[in-house]
């Protein structure tokens, strides 16, 4: 396992070698499972053989497998009292995901042992310690440890994978290439990119935008650049195209592209997928194992964690280990988390170009985690570029790592887009004058839903296509009903989207209403109207243009955010029909009920966003019948998130309500990141707004868990092959299969837990967690689309489950007798 980490470090570029992985760090590797020269493993291991007799191995005869400590924890006291450095004794201690919660052991204590063990233990150390020709590597911070941590974990997968089952049968002159193979079978190939590609030859026929280049020809150091321009300006490519110039350097290993939500980053793959065929040589293995799961997941082997039916298998996790990945800023996340494995996470942004999509205005939780996780990218050597349409100048000085404020006024100069870079050469801004075009946007506020359908109806029926966006689920699945029978009755076609579909619905549902909503769609946009309604996932990273946008009310940025759907590409301007103007429609409750209840009068929107930032919102928008993009973006986030005092009583306990709510956040933010040493639990909520969520499996009733019969929801089915052999790559393409089906929910609106007995067919291939919270659940949806669960058993005690095709997953709350 030593050579494996020893391999993987030689792949890295020189500068993230010298920086965290010195010489000594495969001795650490090496040495993680001394652990198990304790008598009790060895007795157990013993028990398994065949040909095991009782007492015929005389120092075994007092060992009891049954007061066995971990063999994690054994390895960390031992290192601790060999190399008398905590944090070498705590990378090893936590090597399977969590450190030791509390350890009063020590090295001589008979129950591990006595000193005969250590003894022994001190032996296999110093051996290992010739064989490798070094010695302990200096470790001086927190982070370096954590990516160590990952480091060892990693190649301990790797080292215990099928590459090395007949390891006695290799000999050692062949040990060499066997690892190099091994490394490259896990995918940890270095990229070779083709050097001096001009902008164009990447993103032909699209020449660089003067506000691309701002980006672009600034990138140089690894650092934090942030990106400030508006929605559709091109940020993603200049993105991209920044990341290139780092990797065509040597000073970066890969890229991560991190956006707010799942149903966000499947669509941003296509365009990576393109960008990476163009950058990299035709001999690159990369070019096989591009960004999405299933090439990942199918064709690497990463051993022992990361095989079907254990949690790494997860395409969401595993992407962060390789090269080139889109994925959720959730995965990012809890690479700072205190999570089950979260240094692997740490370990995988390591070196990396870490762009981060869609960066508004976080709450105080989310927002410091994000301040914590930027910071250690820094110390892992990794590059942060954030991009943004809607930024308030605290949350940039808290992104550009300055430890005070006083930078905080010379951040925003008149001119917009704007660059901010933050280098191990300084701050510096930089800005240009570009001729966006201005976009005029006529807003009004309306608290009259049945009027607000109506106008939808009506302008729908004159051609034009209406993107309709709700802040929760069920509300944009109650506002679908309101439209489904109507629009078939007057041929008007009515879609939605939302987080609730399995993968491969998503992807379906996605797919047809960007092409419809989409700039490619010219020809049939001036003969028929459309309707699409959906959550926040609409705001993100879907190329829509509507002709008239309706949203209930949110947070300013938000709201321009949404804006940014409406009349987004001016080559569909001379199809739009006559009746139509850019106009955005706010749905919100009136004023005077705000004022007396303003906890209530937002509904189901005042969970997800604070009643005073929505007030707050609400105030500033109400003051223009029509704003200017880009002109007014910026003093619109400004006015609404600035300190003022508030002459409503009411309205000021909300104010102090968020003040406080900010400072409990922040310290409970703190509370759960990670550090080397501490124990990780399996899950974390990376949005304090957020409950927690687990995996739903539907299955139709004809399905039968104890044979291994799977009958699916979109009418294919899988017949697990439980008692008889097949190859690793085919329980790959069975464990795949079925995460596409797989709907994610929130745990209390999830059918009730399986038991794992109940599951046990499907552990060979699906991730079936000990913790019941984090368990994958199973139901079955019937003829009528009620879920119900196996067994005759309730789907779920409080509430009514539902799927269809056009719905997704729903719920409603069962009456109370």
């Amino acid at each position: 396992m030593g050579l494996v980490a020893k391999e993987i470090i030689s792949r890295q570029p020189k500068r993230i070698q010298e920086l965290l992985f010195p010489n000594g760090v495969e001795l650490v590797a090496a040495s993680h499972d001394i652990g198990k020269l304790n008598p009790h493993f060895q007795e157990k291991i013993r028990r398994t053989l065949p040909d095991y007799e009782h007492n015929s191995v005389p120092f075994l005869n007092l060992a009891d497998p049954s007061i066995e400590k971990p063999h994690s924890e054994v390895s960390q006291v031992a290192l601790k009292s060999i190399c008398k450095n905590d944090y070498i004794a705590e990378i090893v201690g936590m090597h399977h995901g969590t450190a030791p919660s509390s350890s009063v052991l020590l090295a001589e204590d008979e129950v591990i042992g006595g000193n005969s063990w250590q003894s022994i233990r001190v032996d296999l150390v110093n051996s290992l310690k010739t064989k490798l020709k070094q010695g302990w590597p200096s470790i001086v911070d927190n982070n370096q440890a954590l990516a160590i941590a990952g480091l060892t974990t990693v190649s301990d997968w790797i080292a215990s994978g099928s590459n090395f089952e007949n390891l006695q049968n290799l000999g050692e002159e062949n040990i060499y290439e066997k690892v190099k193979f091994a490394v490259d079978d896990a995918g940890f190939v270095t990229p070779k990119t083709i050097k001096n590609l001009d902008f164009r030859e990447i993103f032909s026929p699209y020449t660089p935008l003067q506000v691309q280049k701002l980006l672009y020809e600034q990138v140089d150091l690894p650092g934090v650049y942030i990106f400030e321009s508006i929605m559709g300006s091109g940020k993603t490519e200049a993105a991209f195209y920044s990341a290139y110039k780092l990797l065509e350097k040597g000073v970066a290993n890969g890229i991560y592209f991190a956006l707010p939500s799942k149903i966000t980053s499947e669509k941003i793959f296509d365009r990576m997928e393109k960008f990476l065929e163009k950058i990299l040589n035709v001999d690159d293995k990369h070019k096989l194992l591009l960004t999405h799961g299933d090439a990942w997941l199918k064709e690497t082997e990463l051993g022992e964690d990361a095989r079907p039916g254990y949690s790494w298998f997860d395409s969401r996790k595993r992407k962060l280990l390789a090269p080139f990945a889109v994925g959720t800023l959730d995965q990012v996340l809890m690479s700072v988390m205190n999570v089950k494995h979260s240094f692997v996470r740490t370990y995988g942004l390591v070196g990396k170009v870490v762009i981060l999509d869609e960066v508004h205005s976080y709450d105080s939780y989310t927002g410091t985690i994000m301040d914590f996780l930027i910071d250690s990218l820094l110390s892992l050597g990794s590059s942060v570029i954030l991009l943004s349409a809607t930024l308030t100048a605290d949350r940039k000085t808290a992104f550009l790592q300055l430890k005070d404020n006083s930078n905080k006024p010379s951040l925003y100069p008149l001119e917009y887009p704007l660059l901010t870079k933050h280098t191990a050469e300084g701050l510096h801004l930089n800005s240009i004058h570009t001729d966006y075009g201005r976009t005029e946007v006529f807003i009004s506020i309306q608290n009259d839903i049945e009027k607000t359908i109506q106008l939808a109806r009506k302008k729908a029926k004159n051609g034009e296509y209406v993107l309709w966006i709700e802040n929760t689920v069920q509300e944009a699945q109650d506002v679908f009903k309101l439209f489904a029978t109507w629009g078939k009755e007057n041929k008007i076609e009515v879609g939605l989207i939302h987080s609730r579909f399995p993968i491969y619905q998503r992807d379906i549902n996605e797919s047809y209403w960007v092409g419809i909503f989409g700039k490619d769609n010219k020809n049939n946009r001036a003969t028929e109207g459309k309707i699409l309604i959906g959550t926040q996932v609409l705001e993100q990273s879907l190329d829509l243009d509507a002709d008239i946008l309706i949203s209930k009310i949110a947070p300013t940025d938000m709201i321009l955010q949404r804006i940014g759907r409406l009349w987004r590409h001016p080559d569909l301007n001379t199809v739009r029909p006559t009746s139509a103007r850019c106009e955005v429609i706010i749905i919100a409750p009136p004023l005077e009920v705000i004022e007396k209840n303003p906890e209530f009068a937002y509904g189901p929107s005042g969970y997800v966003y604070s009643p005073y930032v929505l007030t707050r919102s609400l105030l500033t928008l109400m003051n223009y019948q029509s704003i200017s993009i880009p002109e007014d973006m910026r003093p619109l986030i400004e006015a609404t998130y600035e300190d003022r005092v508030e002459s409503n009583s009411l309205l000021n306990i909300e104010k102090h309500k968020l003040i406080k709510s900010k400072e409990k956040l922040r310290t409970f933010a703190l509370q759960t990141l990670s550090g080397v040493g501490k124990s990780f639990s399996d899950n974390a909520v990376t949005r304090y707004s957020e409950v927690p969520s687990c995996d739903v499996l539907l299955l139709l009733s004809n399905s039968d868990l104890s044979k291994g019969q799977l009958f699916f929801i979109d009418g294919s089915s899988l017949f697990l092959p439980i008692d008889t052999f097949i190859s690793k790559k085919q329980k790959k393409e069975i464990a795949i299969t079925c995460m596409e089906k797989v709907i994610t929910v929130p745990i209390h609106l999830a059918p009730v837990a399986l038991s794992i007995s109940e599951l046990s067919n499907l552990k060979k291939f699906l991730y079936i967690a000990e913790n019941e919270e984090e368990r994958l659940r199973i139901a079955i949806l019937n003829q009528s689309g009620r879920i119900e669960g196996f067994y005759g058993k309730e789907a779920n005690y409080t509430y009514c489950l539902e799927y269809s095709q056009q719905l997704g997953y729903s719920t409603a709350k069962k009456e109370m007798k």
